[in-house]
């Protein structure tokens, strides 16, 4: 036998079972809050529609190729980033834990940033915010905006929320491709539609 009963379900465990649940992951991956808050404002601030030449000649260029080559070592390795990168050659692990550390420090920030969105969503129904959203979010949610002189400030609410997202992270990691398949099929689906629902009620 080539595999034992354990790496065989371990293999089934962790692969994709529909190409439509691999896609709807890789695009959540890819479509973020920068896509939705930060690129409008780097295409505006870059020349409007002239940013837009070098934005996609930069993606013809090294974006696909990037990403080809990823999912291909990727699939035809089936390991992880360090261990691939260690298979090619092993002075490139370290390459890959580097990496792994950029993407767990985006992810601290992130999950604030999303904090902020569920504190924001469950006031919006009531506009618990007040007459001015600016200035409860620097009072009550960032304390002290950019001043590093607050940095030690401590913020019951968004520490709660963000200590529920890491949770609810972990807790969603830890389950089998089957489950994600399910989370994904349906939430990222529901990101367009609030994405189309945003730019047809600015339009309007």
């Amino acid at each position: 036998m080539l595999f034992s009963d354990d790496q065989i379900q371990g293999q089934q465990k962790t692969r994709w079972n529909s190409r439509f649940a691999f896609l709807m992951a890789m695009i959540g991956s890819a479509v973020g809050l920068g896509n939705i808050w930060r690129f409008n404002y780097v295409l505006y601030s870059q020349g409007g529609g002239a940013f837009l030449i070098p934005y996609i000649t930069a993606i013809i260029v090294m974006g696909l190729p990037f990403l080809i080559l990823e999912y291909g070592v990727g699939y035809h390795l089936r390991d992880s980033l360090s261990n691939i990168l260690k298979r090619i050659k092993p002075y490139l692990e370290v390459v890959g834990w580097f990496i792994l550390l950029i993407v767990f420090l985006i992810l601290t920030y992130y999950l604030v940033i999303v904090g902020w969105d569920v504190i924001y969503l469950a006031l919006s129904f009531f506009k618990g915010w007040g007459a001015d959203p600016n200035m409860f979010f620097s009072n009550n949610i960032v304390v002290g905006g950019d001043d590093l002189n607050s940095i030690t400030s401590f913020v019951l609410p968004m520490s709660l929320i963000t200590i529920l997202l890491w949770i609810v992270l972990w807790y969603t990691s830890c389950k089998s491709i089957d489950r994600i398949e399910k989370i994904v099929k349906s939430l990222i689906p529901l990101l367009f539609l609030l994405m189309a629902f945003i730019v047809f009620y600015s339009l309007t």
